[in-house]
């Protein structure tokens, strides 16, 4: 499952705002639709019984990201090409060329949610000649843009670069952090002052007790 990363960060914010201004919790349980599913490489192929179609679907899985062709994927599979392409639609639902271009584009979903690669280096993992082919396929395969599906999928814990230094003492809403300043308590308490980290526990604990339906929240 494909969690909504960037609308868990907001409603988190959200609901620690609430709290922190002496409004009640809600009593309701928060859920958020999936952004999609994304099925393991084993299942499908699993449930394959033609066993050139299941060594078929695995050499797609391994090798898509490379240059093949569907004559590469009838010689791996000990099967004639056109046989092989009847029994593969047949049984998968889909053409030998739509289902490495399926799994090409779901590398191309993972690594534009979990990484900061920019789109050339996308499209060369990908299987791809070139971010501008790329960029169309996925547009006619999802009615987005790359840049507009990284946007609403990223993931916080994604793989980057070093964080840049923040500016201590900043009051700061964005999609991935919640930056408070200091506030007070209480008539006579001391000031608490949330740093990064607090405010990261203090996000996992609302998702963990007000039912926000996703596995992690980090700033």
């Amino acid at each position: 499952m494909v969690a909504p990363a960037r609308q868990v960060g907001y409603e988190a914010a959200r609901l620690l705002d609430d709290l922190m201004s002496g409004r009640p919790a809600p009593r309701d349980p928060v859920y958020l639709p999936p952004l999609g599913i994304v099925t393991r490489q084993s299942t499908d192929t699993l449930a394959i019984d033609d066993p050139a179609v299941a060594a078929a679907l695995g050499f797609i899985r391994a090798h898509a990201v490379e240059e093949i062709h569907v004559s590469h994927v009838a010689a791996q599979a000990v099967s004639s090409r056109r046989m092989l392409e009847y029994k593969f639609r047949e049984l998968v639902g889909r053409t030998i060329l739509e289902e490495i271009r399926r799994v090409r584009l779901q590398r191309v979903k993972d690594l534009l949610r979990d990484t900061d690669l920019a789109m050339p280096a996308i499209a060369r993992q990908s299987g791809f000649s070139t971010p501008q082919r790329m960029a169309v396929v996925f547009r006619q395969a999802t009615g987005l843009t790359p840049s507009e599906y990284r946007r609403q999928t990223q993931n916080p814990r994604r793989v980057s670069g070093p964080r840049p230094m923040r500016a201590p003492g900043a009051l700061r809403k964005t999609t991935q952090e919640l930056r408070i300043r200091r506030f007070r308590a209480g008539r006579g308490s001391p000031i608490l002052k949330l740093d990064g980290f607090t405010i990261a526990l203090a996000l996992r604990w609302l998702v963990a007790g007000y039912g926000v339906d996703t596995w992690s929240v980090v700033p």
